[in-house]
């Protein structure tokens, strides 16, 4: 015998969340009893709309956001939101690195808002050993310290609350002492078909009496190097090159359909054969926010082929990813994926006079509404026509051009992921005539 009222839903939250300035935050109202009060790091209200039992505010300043969740004048719950901003991470200091000695990264952390710090450091793909501390001498300020021990550029990339600064950081290193010494990331890493760089340093001793060269290739990807002074090795010598081919690493799985505000974006990106055969690099996937911002991606290792990415977009928009391999580019990349708000999306529109007619050497425009900015292509039997296209507020976007001939006039107007993908959220093509308009949309 169930019990009145059974099933029961409970709703499960962080009691504590973290966000980027500019973000939208949603909170979620049981029933139409229930409100929210909502105070901003200087302690003002700040205001927020309802719909379909969410209420919906912007985020603006860097601090914490405390929100109370309130029915019949009883507050049932509390939300804590502390919001940040990684432009404001400010690296003041980071000078030319030696191996075997500590690399020291200062940075600047006063305006960034509440949360941790983190970094990642990497040489030719592998990770180098390095820790995230408060500096010993000066409170305000935060380093990250690491020992290289190949001459070779690291690259640094630091995270807040998980979510990458924007660009890596490249540290160069070079040999200790005063000996001969060999450096640069070709002694270490190197593209399937393209020339590597390395370079040694004489010391002003004289090259071609003393120093020696040889290349041997042990494996399909792997090189092995050897410099040798007076017929010793120098310090690092043999090296070993791991190679790596790009072109075998492509996005697959991407999706054809838009997602939501709060729902995780998924794709693959897939090896044509395993890293044993194609060699390894490192698999660097950027993703970036309608409002240009970088947001925490998850990359998840499926088996040797397959890496899935996810990431969990937080306002409506078209999200940009760049994904490279070793630096380089990969097949389907970059990508853009357009992501609606909460709930479904209202079907994007094309109205005004720019649809209806026009005359040839008049400028006119008609108004797109969609929660990602259209690609539109203007054609007619002569050519294509020029379009500009402006953005007055989100989700309006005003598309202009200039008729230059007399006739019929198809008008693309694609919405969503791919230029390749077919309607991936719904592509409209007008026929308008000049003289006399006829509109057919597309199947």
């Amino acid at each position: 015998m169930t019990v009145a009222g059974s099933p029961f839903h409970c709703t499960i939250v962080e009691s504590t969340q973290y966000f980027q300035i500019g973000s939208l935050a949603y909170i979620d109202l049981p029933s139409d009893n229930h409100r929210i009060e909502i105070s901003d790091p200087n302690n003002h209200h700040v205001k927020y709309h309802v719909k379909n039992y969410k209420a919906e505010f912007s985020l603006t300043q860097t601090g914490t956001y405390r929100v109370q969740i309130i029915r019949d004048n009883e507050i049932v719950a509390t939300r804590t939101l502390h919001v940040f901003d990684t432009t404001k991470i400010d690296i003041i200091n980071a000078p030319e690195a030696v191996c075997h000695r500590p690399a020291v990264i200062g940075i600047n952390m006063n305006k960034v808002g509440p949360g941790k710090l983190t970094a990642s450091v990497k040489v030719a793909n592998r990770d180098v050993a390095h820790s995230v501390r408060q500096s010993p001498t000066n409170p305000n300020m935060w380093e990250v310290v690491f020992h290289p021990v190949q001459a070779a550029p690291h690259r640094v990339t630091l995270f807040y609350n998980n979510v990458p600064k924007f660009g890596v950081l490249e540290v160069p290193v070079k040999g200790p002492g005063s000996e001969p010494w060999a450096g640069g990331l070709g002694l270490y890493q190197a593209r399937l078909g393209k020339v590597a760089f390395f370079h040694i340093e004489t010391l002003g001793r004289p090259k071609r009496e003393n120093f020696k060269l040889s290349l041997l290739q042990e494996k399909l990807v792997l090189i092995k190097i050897e410099v040798l002074h007076q017929a010793k090795h120098v310090s690092g010598s043999p090296f070993t090159c791991q190679a790596f081919d790009p072109d075998n690493v492509r996005v697959v799985d991407i999706p054809t359909s838009q997602g939501n505000v709060g729902e995780t974006v998924m794709f693959n990106c897939k090896c044509k054969v395993s890293t044993k055969h194609s060699g390894s690099a490192e698999l660097e996937i950027q993703v970036t926010n309608p409002i240009n911002q970088t947001i925490a991606v998850q990359q998840m290792p499926i088996d040797e082929k397959l890496t899935q990415v996810t990431f969990l977009p937080t306002m409506a928009g078209l999200y940009q990813v760049a994904v490279t391999y070793g630096g380089v580019s990969v097949k389907g990349s970059p990508l853009a994926l357009g992501v609606g708000p909460v709930g479904p999306a209202p079907p994007p529109r094309a109205v005004g006079k720019g649809v209806e007619s026009g005359r040839v050497g008049e400028r006119t425009s008609f108004t797109v509404s969609s929660v990602a900015q259209p690609r539109v292509q203007v054609e007619a039997v002569e050519g294509n026509i020029d379009v500009h296209i402006q953005s007055p507020k989100p989700g309006e976007y005003i598309v202009s051009y200039t008729p230059k001939w007399v006739g019929i006039y198809d008008i693309i107007i694609s919405i969503g992921a791919n230029d390749w993908l077919l309607k991936p959220l719904g592509i409209i093509i007008w026929k308008m005539s000049l003289l006399g308009i006829s509109l057919t949309p597309w199947n």
